[in-house]
């Protein structure tokens, strides 16, 4: 029960119940629990920000002297192996974090179930975590059309699967595949995935909770992508307000800051409200520099991003400041593709007004 309560409410409440669980659990000899332990503390401390201590706990459960013999004793059980396959996956999830997106997809592919083809029902719902993590790494890869394939895939078995566990891995998916469809132009799409599942959120009153808000962040960039602008500013304010409200958040619900106020500074750009475009990039430069793993690729491209809306403005010498330091973090960085579309095509249409307004001076 307690370890089932870490995964809701704030993150002093996920650190205290993992605490709870290791002080009752220090005198049992429970492989099971040993390993539902291991995989949940490095998970929470992932969400933290803290990846050397979730890195760190995977690793002492790997070696720790109680394993060798439970995993002499339970080789060929499935149930084992299903629990050994979510450390592989939440290993690969700190991979994917610190940008090894290569290592982590190689440890993805370690894992398999003891009968591939005959699975069990708990290492059928390994295998779908595994595949919706392989198709994330190729998103994060700037494979779209293979990762939209894999991912796709996984829908569709998923649908017709009695063993589809719950809402969580499919909101996961749902908010993926949503992604994909935006950066494969197919806003439309996207709205007929998501607004049924966002409905049924809204008919019990969760729509607001982790899931609920990355849903709706998928769903404004399709708007945006309409473009509906309106329809999409009115998604992110009550996000943005959301988001407010979160006492010490994770990682997730900064990302989720940032990708509200970068959404809203956009919209202001194409429209040319030039000092609303600049406040709302500035918010999210803010929200970028609160993550611990900062990323100079987005960090550049909001600066860019500035720097031209304050060229607008007049602020030529300002401007020209801004450049400098953005051009000097683009060169220096690939593309990093963590948030959906802004270093693909909103990218390249900054990219290209800059062009523009110095073709014409």
């Amino acid at each position: 029960m307690l370890l089932a309560a870490s995964r809701f409410s704030s993150t002093s409440w996920k650190r205290e119940t993992i605490d709870r669980i290791k002080q009752i659990s220090q005198d049992e000899n429970d492989a099971y629990l040993s390993v539902c332990l291991a995989q949940r503390e490095s998970s929470v401390l992932r969400m933290l920000e803290e990846g050397v201590s979730s890195n760190k706990t995977l690793e002492e459960f790997f070696y720790s002297t109680i394993l060798p013999s439970y995993d002499h004793l339970l080789e060929g059980d499935a149930k084992w192996n299903a629990q050994r396959g979510e450390l592989v996956l939440s290993f690969a999830e700190n991979l994917i974090e610190s940008g090894a997106l290569a290592a982590a997809r190689h440890e993805l592919l370690q894992w398999k179930p003891i009968s591939p083809g005959s699975p069990s029902s708990m290492e059928r719902i390994v295998l779908r975590g595994r595949n919706i993590t392989l198709g994330k790494i190729l998103k994060f890869q700037g494979h779209f059309q293979e990762a939209f394939d894999t991912l796709k895939a996984v829908l569709q078995e998923s649908e017709i699967d009695s063993f589809y566990e719950g809402t969580g891995w499919r909101r996961v998916l749902h908010a993926n595949v949503g992604d994909l469809y935006c950066e494969l132009r197919r806003p439309a799409d996207v709205q007929s995935l998501l607004e049924p599942e966002l409905k049924q959120m809204i008919d019990s009153g969760s729509q607001n909770i982790g899931s609920g808000r990355r849903l709706q962040l998928t769903l404004a960039e399709s708007f945006i992508r309409g473009p509906m602008y309106e329809k999409a500013e009115e998604v992110l304010s009550n996000l943005g307000k959301l988001y407010g409200t979160i006492h010490d958040p994770d990682a997730l619900a900064k990302r989720g800051t940032f990708r509200v106020w970068a959404s809203l500074a956009r919209i202001a750009h194409v429209r040319c409200y030039w000092d609303e475009a600049i406040l709302n990039w500035n918010k999210a430069s803010s929200a970028l520099q609160s993550l611990s793993q900062q990323d100079d690729s987005h960090s550049g491209l909001v600066r860019y991003a500035t720097a031209h809306a304050l060229s607008k403005l007049g602020k030529m010498r300002e401007s020209s400041d801004v450049f400098r330091k953005a051009k000097g973090l683009l060169n220096s960085n690939e593309r990093r593709y963590w948030v959906v579309g802004f270093d693909s095509y909103w990218r390249d249409y900054v990219i290209e007004c800059v062009d523009q307004s110095v073709g014409t001076q």
